[in-house]
C-alpha cells in the first residue's frame, strides 16, 4: 500500500506555466533533473526495462539503425546515455529527443552537439507521435521546422520511452498518451514515473534543495508527487487504454513503471 491516501492534486507546476523559462532557468533546471535521474530509481530504473526492447528491435533490424523516440527529454540527459550504452553495445541507434518548450529544447542541442545518434526536435511529442502511428514522420511540420530528424524515422519508432512526464497532464491525456505510445511503436514502450505518497513528498523536500538551488526544481520536487498516480490508478488507465498490451510495475519506495508493446501493423493515431 502507498503511504499517501490523499487525492491527487491538480496544481499547475511551475514548470507548466505557459511563460517561457529563461536560459538560465533551463540551464538549471535540466541540471537538477540530471542529477535527480542519477538517484535511485532514475536512469538506472529506466535502462533496465529498455536495453531488452532496444536489443529485441536490433535483432530485428539485423544490422540496420534501431529508432528511439525519447518523449518530453527535457535536457535529453536521459537519450545521451541511452545514446552511448548502445555505441558501447555495438548496436546502431538513432534517438529522436522530443521537448516541447523551447528554452529546454535549446539546453538539449547544447548538450547534445557532440552525441552521434541524438536529434533534438521541438515540438508537442504527441504531433511526432501521431504522425509515427500513421506509418511515416518525414513529411512532419515539425520536423522540417527544426531542420533536424532521424534518418531512420520513415515509419513508426522501434521504441518509445516517456521518463518523469505523465504526472503533468490529467487523466483524459494520460489514457491518450498509452494509446498513442502503442500506435506509434513496432517494438515496445516505457513509461517511468513517480507514484504518489507522503514519503516521496517528504524525501523530495528533503533532498531537492541538495540536488539544485533553483526555485523551480524546489517548488516543483514535492509538488510532482502530489500530483503522480498511484499504482491502482495507473492499472486502471492501462486496462481502459491498453488492454492486454502492457504491465504496470511497483518499485518501492516511490517509482512506477509501465511497460507495453507496440503495434504490429500501421494503424491511424487514436481519437
Amino acid at each position: 500500500m502507498s503511504l499517501w491516501t490523499g487525492a491527487r492534486s491538480r496544481e499547475k507546476e511551475w514548470l507548466d506555466r505557459p511563460e517561457d523559462l529563461s536560459p538560465e532557468d533551463a540551464r538549471a533546471l535540466c541540471r537538477g533533473l540530471s542529477r535527480a535521474n542519477l538517484l535511485p530509481g532514475g536512469w538506472r530504473l529506466s535502462r533496465r526495462y529498455l536495453e531488452p526492447l532496444i536489443l529485441k528491435a536490433a535483432r530485428r533490424r539485423n544490422g540496420s539503425a534501431v529508432t528511439l523516440c525519447d518523449a518530453g527529454s527535457r535536457g535529453a540527459d536521459f537519450a545521451i546515455r541511452m545514446a552511448r550504452w548502445a555505441e558501447r553495445q555495438g548496436i546502431s541507434l538513432q534517438v529522436l529527443a522530443v521537448e516541447a518548450d523551447r528554452q529546454l529544447a535549446a539546453v538539449a542541442r547544447e548538450w547534445t552537439a557532440e552525441v552521434p545518434g541524438v536529434h533534438v526536435v521541438e515540438a508537442d511529442a504527441r504531433i511526432i507521435l501521431e504522425a509515427a502511428a500513421r506509418g511515416g514522420l518525414r513529411n512532419t511540420p515539425a520536423l522540417r521546422a527544426n531542420g533536424d530528424g532521424i534518418p531512420a524515422a520513415a515509419s513508426r519508432f522501434d521504441v518509445i520511452f516517456c521518463g518523469l512526464m505523465m504526472h503533468h497532464y490529467e487523466p483524459e491525456e494520460v489514457a491518450g498518451w498509452l494509446r498513442l505510445f502503442t500506435a506509434a511503436s513496432t517494438t515496445g514502450w516505457v513509461v517511468q514515473d513517480l507514484e504518489r505518497s507522503r514519503l516521496g513528498q517528504w524525501a523530495a523536500r528533503a533532498i531537492a534543495p541538495l540536488l539544485s538551488s533553483h526555485r523551480y526544481f524546489r517548488h516543483d520536487a514535492a509538488l510532482s508527487f502530489r500530483r503522480a498516480y498511484s499504482e491502482r490508478e495507473w492499472k486502471r488507465l492501462a486496462r481502459e487504454n491498453a488492454p492486454g498490451r502492457c504491465r504496470v510495475v511497483r518499485h518501492r519506495p516511490w517509482r512506477i513503471v509501465v511497460r507495453g508493446t507496440g503495434a504490429r501493423h500501421p494503424a491511424r493515431p487514436p481519437a
